[in-house]
């Protein structure tokens, strides 16, 4: 089945919300989640941010979309189709929701909404991830970024662990952080899942200054071993969260890009531990 079909197939997901495929003969399964906040958040503006702590939980509409069959992967990767394993940057990484590919200057785009990957061999604990990320023209949905500290050992552990475990998933399932662009030019860092099936609002930045929709931009995340995780965008520190009840045991790593034409240019993990 080609990707041109498959994107059709995640543009009529997001116009109906609900589209379920048949299950015999390898198609895909997209799941549609509705969106709920509990909680009453605090809003303190002063310093370089405005942040909102993490007393607002939100349960976000969620969307995951399994690919279709094309080609049984082996091996290590049994559980996914041969497009969705590529080598980007030296990492092998695996699809965990959409649909996407690696272009010729090296790239990953996005050819669906919700779109996932995660390394596979590689983890990081207590480090540093710097990405590249370019949105889509005109889209000012694009919530592009990492993600990281992925429960236990990523979805290489998970498997190995669990093999009946699925390996698709996107902002629920499996816990980890997420640090991201988020609409209009904001920083966000967020939890998903963590002792919940719930998105958790960490912390916000203001306005970013200078921000243009489309243009490309630098996302790094520091995890020291002192627990205050730092959020950077093109080098300037937005974001810094001591999480009073942090992932102790996640090590997987990913990217995430939320809207059909955005890019991730590029990733890479160093890791301390």
């Amino acid at each position: 089945m080609n990707r041109t079909f498959r994107s059709v197939v995640c543009i009529a997901v997001a116009a109906v919300c609900l589209i379920y495929m048949a299950a015999c003969g390898g198609d895909g399964t997209t799941t549609t989640v509705a969106s709920t906040t509990t909680g009453g958040a605090v809003t303190t503006t002063g310093g370089q941010n405005r942040t909102t702590t993490v007393a607002t939980t939100t349960t976000n509409p969620t969307t995951t979309a399994v690919a279709p069959a094309s080609e049984p992967q082996s091996g290590p990767y049994a559980f996914y189709q041969k497009d969705e394993v590529i080598d980007f940057c030296g990492y092998t990484m695996v699809g965990n929701n959409g649909f996407g590919s690696l272009r010729e200057d090296g790239s990953v785009v996005a050819e669906s909404n919700l779109t996932m990957f995660t390394t596979w061999d590689t983890t990081m604990k207590h480090g540093k991830i710097t990405a590249k990320f370019t949105g889509a023209p005109d889209n000012e949905k694009n919530t592009n970024g990492i993600c990281f500290n992925i429960q236990g050992k990523g979805m290489k552990g998970i498997l190995e662990e669990d093999p009946s475990a699925t390996p698709y998933f996107f902002e629920k399932d499996y816990y980890y952080y997420i640090c991201f662009i988020g609409m209009k030019g904001t920083m966000g860092l967020c939890k998903a899942s963590w002792k919940t099936n719930q998105w958790t609002n960490l912390q916000w930045s203001g306005n970013i200054e200078g921000y243009e929709q489309g243009s490309e931009y630098t996302i790094t995340v520091e995890v020291p071993d002192d627990g205050v995780i730092k959020c950077y965008y093109n080098d300037q520190l937005l974001i810094e969260f001591t999480d009073p009840d942090p992932i102790t045991d996640g090590e997987g790593v990913g990217i995430r890009l939320k809207e059909t034409g955005a890019v991730c240019n590029s990733i890479k993990i160093e890791s301390k531990d």
